[in-house]
């Protein structure tokens, strides 16, 4: 198998979305694999790219299982593009910080979405999600609030408690890789 392997170390403070390698190293991953490469040369017709997989939720019992919602690893095609979406906070666009946990949460998710939506994306595009939060107890409305804006979508996924984040009034950040098929 022609496959390349990407490991970006993170450490993940509440134990959530981590994933160990064969050298027992906390990471998060994707396997990228191109099919299109695999069959060059082999004289078989290449698929159409409307007909591959773009996005690959991976699973096994060699680590963990997922403590909620998310993947414990997605595998994404070698032909997409990456969208790495800076980390978004519960601010309006008009700069207004959203009052309270519940609001700010579900402010910081609109702000991911939006960016994704000016661009095409979807929540189902989305393929790693690192969130920060900055009191242990928002931990569960992390997880509400996640599934309900993602809609079925279960990304690969870290959650880090914090100190504290840029503004000392932010109670969450929420950064995220997007996937998006080349166009032909």
């Amino acid at each position: 198998m022609h496959a390349s392997w990407r490991c970006q170390h993170m450490v993940d403070l509440v134990h959530m979305g981590a994933t160990a390698t064969h050298t027992g190293t906390i990471c998060s991953f994707f396997v990228l694999y191109d099919p299109l490469i695999a069959r060059k040369g082999s004289g078989e017709q290449h698929p159409t790219r409307e007909k591959l997989r773009m996005i690959k939720y991976l699973s096994t019992d060699k680590a963990p299982p997922a403590f909620s919602r998310y993947s414990q690893a997605v595998e994404v095609a070698s032909d997409q593009n990456l969208i790495f979406v800076s980390g978004q906070v519960g601010v309006s666009l008009d700069g207004k910080l959203a009052e309270g946990s519940r609001a700010q949460h579900q402010q910081a998710w609109r702000n991911v979405l939006g960016l994704l939506g000016a661009h095409d994306l979807g929540p189902g595009d989305i393929v790693e999600v690192t969130a920060y939060l900055t009191d242990p107890a928002d931990v569960g409305l992390y997880r509400e609030v996640r599934d309900q804006m993602l809609d079925g979508a279960a990304p690969a996924s870290t959650l880090l408690i914090v100190a504290g984040l840029a503004d000392p009034r932010w109670r969450v950040e929420i950064a995220v890789v997007a996937a998006r098929q080349d166009q032909l």
